[in-house]
């Protein structure tokens, strides 16, 4: 039976759920206090149930208690019958502007990776969070995007993130978990003030109380104004980067050549959220616009920041999270065509075919060896009449000179027989009728999270 106090939280919960386009439902469970208010509440709604109701418990190891949080949130899912999934992260693997986004990375790629079709997941932010994370990005001198705020409901890769309680305060949460006497842990770093939501929780919002009761809400409402002048702005925003970029996903400068700064900027916004990359302050785009966009055309400039980095390349731009480190020099055996080949920065995988690709008699003398260019490598493509330098064949496909180096390039018996992605070469091509294996060239990066 519902309690007059938990009515307003229910009735709230329920509708924001009849209105989520999903079809199962997974909270991000911390053990803290308002995850596990958000995690009891939905456990009492048959709607949530019907949904598979289950939680998501990501470990960043970075407290020397966070065994025994585990331990605590598998008791408690076991008490109340709710499926319990134990991530545990690497927090190092996920740089950002510090320790508390590093975490949030780390979570966010660890939540992203439980995140199907049709699938929603929910955390606890609520109007306190809202109003920290303001602060925090008119701190930084965000823009619109950053001034939003945590938007309720977004995409998250082929599922959804949801927020339902951004307008709860937190002493509301609070009050239900003591109501119903429900167990919980304290994370130290929340309240720990080097960190920079930890300093704005203990120190700024207190000194703000003293004069406005509740500076939550009002910060709240203009992160909501904010969120409706970008519904005005995103739609134009995402027409100006239909219109530059190209089918491979490159932003073509001379495009955008006579526009605004201002439109620029939004375009590139637009642009680099949609290859999924977290979004440059103002004074990043303004450099993205000056030193890359605008270099001589003989430059091979490159901006860098948390998380992305865009490069040019015959009048486009290209972005991508920061590759993955390799060792060039470092040589691999390729016993079994087969079975992918996992390499330190992406994929082999090969195809079967019959008349095409690299001839399978070839491969069966022997180990193909996988290395990559060091420099002075000549190549013969099939069709070609006579051999060029890999670095005159990688201009003529328009391969960036930062991939060059990167891609791996096939050798049978010491001769180099396909470059792997790109081209096979002549003497090792598969005759009519003949088994041959086509070659995939998969490159990968780290993903990344634009969350607060």
């Amino acid at each position: 039976m519902k309690s007059e106090p938990d009515e307003g939280l229910l009735d709230c919960l329920a509708r924001g759920l009849s209105s989520v386009p999903a079809k199962r439902l997974r909270v991000a469970y911390s053990g803290g206090p308002d995850s596990v208010a958000l995690l009891h509440l939905l456990s009492r709604l048959q709607a949530a149930r019907a949904m598979g109701l289950s939680a998501v418990h990501v470990d960043h190891r970075l407290q020397a208690s966070s065994r025994d949080w585990v331990r605590h949130c598998r008791r408690f899912c076991e008490d109340h019958h709710i499926p319990l999934d134990v991530m545990t992260v690497d927090v190092g693997a996920h740089p950002g502007r510090g320790p508390e986004e590093a975490a949030r990375r780390a979570r966010y790629a660890a939540l992203a990776e439980r995140c199907r079709e049709g699938t929603v997941i929910a955390t606890a932010h609520h109007q306190e969070d809202l109003a920290e994370t303001l602060l925090m990005r008119m701190l930084r001198g965000s823009g619109p995007s950053g001034l939003a705020g945590i938007p309720p409901l977004r995409r998250f890769g082929p599922g959804w993130l949801w927020r339902p309680l951004l307008d709860t305060p937190r002493d509301v949460l609070r009050a239900y978990t003591v109501r119903h006497s429900l167990p919980h842990v304290e994370d130290p770093s929340n309240s720990d003030t080097r960190l920079d939501r930890g300093f704005l929780r203990e120190e700024v919002m207190p000194v703000l109380r003293r004069r406005w009761p509740n500076p939550a809400a009002p910060l709240a409402r203009a992160a909501a104004h904010q969120r409706e002048t970008l519904s005005l702005l995103e739609p134009l925003a995402a027409r100006d980067a239909e219109t530059a970029v190209d089918a491979q996903g490159a932003f073509r400068i001379d495009a955008a050549r006579d526009w605004s700064s201002a439109r620029r900027a939004g375009a590139l916004r637009c642009w680099l959220s949609g290859r999924g990359l977290p979004l440059p302050d103002s004074g990043q785009l303004r450099r993205i616009q000056n030193e890359v966009m605008g270099a001589a055309s003989d430059a091979s400039p490159v901006l860098r920041w948390p998380g992305g980095e865009v490069r040019r390349f015959r009048r486009r731009l290209h972005a991508r999270p920061p590759p993955p480190p390799f060792d060039s020099r470092h040589e691999r055996p390729w016993v079994d065509m087969a079975t992918p080949l996992a390499l330190e920065h992406g994929l082999l995988w090969a195809e079967a075919d019959r008349g095409g690709g690299l001839c399978a008699r070839h491969v069966s003398a022997g180990a193909l060896i996988v290395r990559f260019r060091q420099g002075g490598e000549r190549a013969h493509p099939v069709g070609r009449v006579h051999s060029q330098t890999l670095k005159r064949l990688f201009q003529e496909w328009g391969i960036p000179p930062w991939e060059r180096g990167r891609v791996p390039l096939l050798y049978a018996g010491g001769e180099l027989a396909a470059v792997a992605g790109l081209w096979v070469c002549r003497g090792f091509e598969a005759a009519p009728d003949e088994p041959g294996w086509r070659i995939h060239w998969l490159p990968h990066a780290p993903a990344t999270s634009r969350e607060p």
